[in-house]
Formats: structure tokens, sequence, C-alpha cells
């Protein structure tokens, strides 16, 4: 399925949060996009650095990259205020079904009026070498300090941005993995 052309915000009964997502089909095996994803803070600022200016990640105890427990500050780009940056914690990761999911613990969309910003995202195989990811954002917002319609465009926002940083990844994992039939398939 391609990007969808806005994302879907879904307002459930009372007592679940509020959720946004959003589909990309991506032109590289869901492995190879997954073991990328989780390594992501390690090379996002050398291939997207309007978006990305630096990555600090610090691990709890002996944790690899990509496991939970896992903070990442992302310093962002110039496609961003000056001084602008999200701290994120790795919640979960399921190797089996390639997903992620990660809470904002400080700055990022907390800075802007939501009081809770947990994202999902998973990579789930397609034919031929093709991955679709899927991210899911599950939110709360502090009315006080945010309208419903300026969090629906920080969330449209997000996936613009996502979106750009996916395609990049997907290209940096073609041209670490050689290109072949993916790398003709993103050039056409």
């Amino acid at each position: 399925m391609a990007s969808s052309d806005s994302t879907q915000v879904v307002r459930p009964a009372s007592g679940k949060m509020p959720s946004a997502e959003f589909e990309l089909q991506l032109a590289v095996a869901a492995l190879s996009f997954w073991e990328a994803f989780k390594s992501a803070h390690s090379f996002l600022s050398a291939i997207a650095p309007q978006f990305v200016a630096g990555v600090e990640a610090k691990a709890e105890g002996k944790l690899e990259d990509g496991q939970p427990g896992l903070t990442r500050t992302v310093k962002f780009g110039s496609s961003a205020p000056k001084g602008a940056y999200v701290q994120d914690k790795v919640l979960k990761i399921d190797e089996k079904s390639h997903t992620m999911v990660t809470s904002e613990v400080e700055g990022g969309h907390l800075a802007l009026g939501f009081t809770k910003f947990l994202q999902i995202s998973t990579m789930e195989p397609v034919a031929d070498a093709k991955t679709n990811l899927k991210i899911v954002f599950e939110y709360e917002v502090d009315e006080n300090k945010l309208k419903q319609a300026d969090a629906d465009a920080h969330l449209q926002k997000t996936k613009q941005m996502l979106t750009a940083l996916s395609r990049l990844m997907e290209e940096y994992v073609i041209k670490s993995s050689g290109g072949g039939a993916a790398a003709s398939a993103v050039q056409a």
C-alpha cells in the first residue's frame, strides 16, 4: 500500500487514547529495513542532516542498540526550529513481528502540548523484497495548551517527516546491500 494522503485519526470511546496511523510501502526486505531501523540513531544524521542534526543514545546496563530501555535524544536539523529535540525511550521490541514501541519522555510532541506520545512501528514483509511500514501514534493532549486541530496538524507534519526519513533509510539499506532488484524498483 502506498503512503496515504492524510493521517487517519481515530477518536476512540472513553478510556482509550486517540491514535493516528499511516502506512508506507518500501522497496526493501522487511528484515533488512528492521535491522537498519533498530540502529537508525547511529546513521540518521549522516543521511538526513536536514531532519536530524545528531543523536545521542544511552542504554541501561548492557543493552544493545534498539533494545527496550534504550533512551535516544534526537537534536533536529534545519527543518525544525532552532534547539528543537526529542528524547524517547524504547519500551518494547518484538523481533518476530518487527515491531518497536517508543515513548517520548521530553521535548518533541510533549513540548507542543501533548501529554503522552507513543509510536508503534511495524515492518511487515510483502512480496518480492518489499516492506509495508506501519506507524501508529497513540497520544493524549492537554486541551488547555493544544487544540485538537493543532494536534492533528502536528501529527500530519510528523507523518511527512517520517515518510521522508523512511525513504532516505530505504535508500541507505539499498546502498548498504549493494542494490539489486530493490534498487531498480526505487529508481523506477
